[in-house]
């Protein structure tokens, strides 16, 4: 598998789905590459919304390479660091979403 997924949970998905999306097209734009970022259908349980966003791994490696935010986010794998580089991105364009890695085997049958 070349992708890995990960949660958002939210309180508002077409929002925060529109700058995940924004916030991909400028990486796509800044290392003149495609992703193939795929956003599911949300959930929701109790108010809030939780859906994936899932991302080529090979993007994620080449985002770590050029981006010194992202190589300076916590974490010690891409993921985790994907994972807290996101959340900052998303907190500093005013969403409340959080993220968090799937695990792989958790995300299996959703491709």
């Amino acid at each position: 598998m070349n992708k890995q997924a990960f949660e958002v949970s939210t309180l508002n998905y077409e929002s925060d789905r529109r700058i995940i999306e924004k916030i991909i097209a400028d990486i796509e734009w800044g290392l003149h590459d495609k992703s193939e970022l795929e956003i599911g259908e949300p959930s929701n349980y109790f108010g809030w919304k939780f859906f994936t966003v899932s991302l080529d791994i090979p993007f994620i490696v080449k985002m770590a390479e050029f981006y010194e935010s992202f190589k300076q986010a916590k974490g010690w794998t891409h993921y985790e660091k994907f994972e807290s580089w996101l959340n900052a991105k998303l907190a500093e364009n005013g969403s409340k979403a959080q993220v968090k890695t799937v695990a792989p085997e958790e995300f299996k049958g959703l491709f």
